[in-house]
């Protein structure tokens, strides 16, 4: 980015962390939108939509990349977009305004996709959306606060072709002339991408899917992610292979048989099933499973942040639950500070015996990763031999 623009979108967001941390855009979309200091000394934006410019909050910010996002990732011009369009909710309700939405005519009389954006780290809105998509009458929606994302489908009564409908993650959007079959069709290995922000993924799927499953959500979710590594793990496998843990169409019962197989699969690995017990299957199904499987799809475990695994599995397991598995997490900010203070140095080995979700042996990776600066495969034999 231009220094002037760097130096101006610090000061919409008053920390570079966050600025800094719009981690959707990764194509140079930030590159691309316009900023000014206006003569009262505030920062202003260029929306390209409505020619004019206006006040650059950190949500207009997140708003005009998106505007960028969608002309150039999902090649849709300019005038088949709208922002803030105006929607409906109820006879007697007033109406709301959708961030932005994208039309499959020049007119914009057929909506297609519709996004609600946030500022950074805002949590809110996945609601809003889908109910956007309710009284909207098209199928496909983004939320967004520039960092996490979740692309959204709505999906009909399949026997009375309308509602109530029900909600589902999708790996992307649909691009300019794409359908849905286009974005069902199954992901390769290098499409994968690293989950941001596991805890909040988790924190989604058990309000969504999980509250009424009658199921132990860490049991479930943990049998998944293990189903999840072995198809990542699969030996042979290379970028362009579509995955095997993707949802299927078919009967709920197709789509058990899907991921149990997968799971049952794993337990089979060397070592794995020393975790599980003989008997052990996959209890999570229906909506439920499909709900949960739909939202792991798209990611990559081994490519997601080891402290954001960490984290999200000490979220996972609540206090109830701790004490019941014998689990007692040390806090992370004293185990960064235990191992800074150990200063583990390479040739040392570093034991703990009862290391539960690995929280010390996963900083003691970083340390040796920062002292280092060691790639992938240095790591590896680092770990292997000496953790």
């Amino acid at each position: 980015m231009p220094a002037s623009t760097t130096g101006l979108l610090d000061r919409v967001f008053r920390d570079p962390g966050v600025k800094q941390g719009l981690r959707f855009f990764t194509k140079g979309e930030r590159n691309r939108i316009k900023l000014r200091e206006a003569d009262d000394e505030k920062v202003e934006i260029w929306c390209a939509k409505r020619e004019r410019w206006l006040r650059a909050k950190p949500e207009e910010v997140v708003r005009q990349l998106f505007l960028v996002w969608v002309q150039e990732s999902l090649k849709y011009p300019l005038k088949r977009v709208l922002v803030e369009w105006p929607i409906q909710m109820g006879e007697d309700e007033e109406k709301e305004r959708a961030d932005i939405a994208v039309f499959t005519d020049d007119a914009c009389t057929d909506p297609y996709l519709v996004f609600e954006l946030k500022k950074p780290d805002s949590k809110e809105g996945l609601e809003q959306l889908r109910s956007y998509l309710r009284w909207a009458g098209c199928f496909f929606g983004c939320w967004s606060n520039g960092n996490d994302h979740s692309f959204q489908l709505k999906e009909e009564d399949k026997d009375t072709k309308k509602g109530p409908y029900k909600f589902r993650d999708i790996p992307r959007l649909p691009k300019l002339d794409e359908d849905l079959d286009d974005i069902l069709a199954p992901l390769t290995f290098a499409e994968l991408k690293p989950i941001q922000d596991m805890r909040a993924l988790i924190e989604r799927l058990e309000h969504d899917a999980l509250a009424n499953a009658g199921v132990n959500a860490f049991d479930e979710l943990f049998k998944l992610f293990f189903a999840k590594l072995h198809d990542e793990f699969r030996p042979g496998h290379k970028a362009k292979d579509p995955v095997e843990f993707r949802v299927p169409t078919g009967s709920p019962d197709v789509v058990y048989k899907r991921f149990n197989d997968l799971f049952l699969a794993a337990k089979r690995r060397p070592h794995w099933g020393q975790i599980f017990d003989e008997g052990d299957a996959l209890k999570l199904r229906g909506d439920a499973l499909r709900l949960c499987a739909a939202a792991l799809e798209p990611y990559s475990l081994t490519h997601t942040d080891l402290d954001a695994v960490d984290a999200a599995f000490e979220y996972l397991i609540n206090p109830e639950q701790k004490a019941q598995k014998g689990q007692y997490f040390t806090p992370r900010p004293v185990v960064k500070m235990a191992v800074k203070m150990l200063n583990p140095q390479d040739g040392e080995r570093v034991i703990d015996p009862a290391c539960g979700s690995c929280g010390f042996l996963i900083h003691t990776i970083r340390h040796a990763q920062q002292l280092y600066g060691w790639n992938a495969g240095e790591l590896y034999r680092y770990a292997n031999e000496h953790l």
